[in-house]
């Protein structure tokens, strides 16, 4: 089955999704755990410690935002995080487990939000981080423009006003 013939939803994350969602934060998670040397209990510790600041974060600065699951057949498959404001519209997070991830998901959730922005007439802004080069290829497939660096991460920006 090709990419575009499987169904991809996304509903709300709900009270009983923190395990999921703590398990998609981990799978992000792949080059921290690489790189120390944790125990178990360690590892564990650090994804639950950073998966709230992540949570805490957001939820400070972007009040309105909202936090879905990706649904792919049904099957769980990732998050988004997307602040709608009026004047962007924020991703502030996407990420697909592993086992979803090279198949055409992301892009395809990424082309609607560019719908939506394009509707909206509003530029679509994510952060990237800049050691991450195979989502700074998408994007900038996409046609997304680094506007500004902020520490390890670049600002882009998708404007329906910008032809590319």
């Amino acid at each position: 089955m090709t990419v575009k013939e499987r169904e991809i939803k996304r509903r709300l994350v709900g009270e009983a999704d923190s395990q999921l969602v703590e398990s998609i934060f981990e799978s992000s998670r792949e080059l921290e755990r690489d790189v120390g040397q944790w125990t178990t209990a360690q590892w564990q510790q650090f994804i639950l410690v950073q998966c709230s600041a992540q949570r805490t974060h957001y939820e400070r600065l972007f009040p309105n935002a909202v936090h879905e699951i990706i649904l792919v057949d049904e099957e769980p498959a990732g998050r988004t995080w997307i602040d709608r404001q009026q004047d962007e519209i924020r991703l502030l997070d996407i990420t697909l487990l592993p086992e979803f991830r090279s198949q055409g998901i992301g892009t395809r959730l990424l082309r609607c939000l560019q719908d939506e922005a394009r509707d909206a007439n509003l530029p679509l802004r994510h952060m990237v981080e800049r050691d991450n080069p195979r989502a700074m290829q998408l994007y900038e497939r996409l046609g997304f423009r680094r506007i500004s660096e902020h520490g390890m991460h670049f600002l882009m920006e998708w404007n329906p006003g910008v032809q590319t």
